[in-house]
């Protein structure tokens, strides 16, 4: 049998793409598009303190952020924060 495109397992998302495509579609996470810190911790089920932890410089995969605005801000439909918390989904054990 041939290899067909499987449905997205992405929230909000029913398409049928291709694994490879489906790594470029949106996340579709829940709004506001701007996220507070307090706002991240509470999507990843984490503490604030461990957000702020994971956007210094030197952290291992730091958390993209909005620079430049005086506080800590995530833009959820920036390509670079889209990518960082895929990576942190597929981290995630399921069983």
């Amino acid at each position: 049998m041939a290899d067909r495109p499987r449905t997205s397992t992405i929230p909000f998302l029913r398409t049928a793409v291709s694994p490879d495509a489906q790594a470029d579609l949106p996340l579709g996470l829940p709004g506001p598009r701007i996220w507070r810190p307090d706002d991240l911790a509470r999507f990843l089920g984490v503490s604030r303190s461990w957000v702020y932890r994971r956007t210094e410089q030197n952290a291992e995969d730091p958390i993209p952020r909005i620079r430049g605005v005086g506080r800590l801000r995530f833009d959820t439909q920036s390509g670079d924060f889209q990518r960082w918390m895929r990576r942190q989904l597929d981290s995630v054990d399921t069983d």
